[in-house]
């Protein structure tokens, strides 16, 4: 299963670039995404008919900057594009020379079996 392409329409949500897994670039504020798991939802004539994938979305901002808006906003764009939203956690990262704040979003998605 791919949903890259569905996951790359964040962009246009918040407008800060997004990049599967890492992102090189030099903007501050940038959201990445990453596979966790994919398996069977649905078999049928021992034929898989479903397929569930397992995803973190992370937003990463400054961690002085108000980030609310953007978690919302995230939130519920990826509820319109068929996401089931699991959780979302934040935190600042302390440990890189340059802080930043991770907001995940633990998602998951599941479609029809091509």
């Amino acid at each position: 299963m791919n949903v890259n392409g569905l996951i790359m329409t964040l962009q246009n949500t918040v407008n800060y670039p997004v990049a599967p897994d890492l992102y090189e670039g030099k903007e501050d504020k940038y959201i990445t995404f990453t596979y966790e798991d994919e398996r069977s939802a649905l078999d049928a004539d021992n034929e898989e008919q479903q397929t569930v994938a397992y995803l973190q979305i992370t937003l990463y901002t400054p961690p002085l900057q108000e980030y609310m808006e953007d978690k919302k906003k995230i939130k519920a764009e990826l509820k319109k594009l068929g996401f089931c939203v699991e959780s979302i956690q934040s935190w600042v990262d302390s440990y890189a020379p340059e802080k930043k704040r991770h907001t995940v979003f633990n998602v998951n998605i599941t479609m029809p079996e091509n």
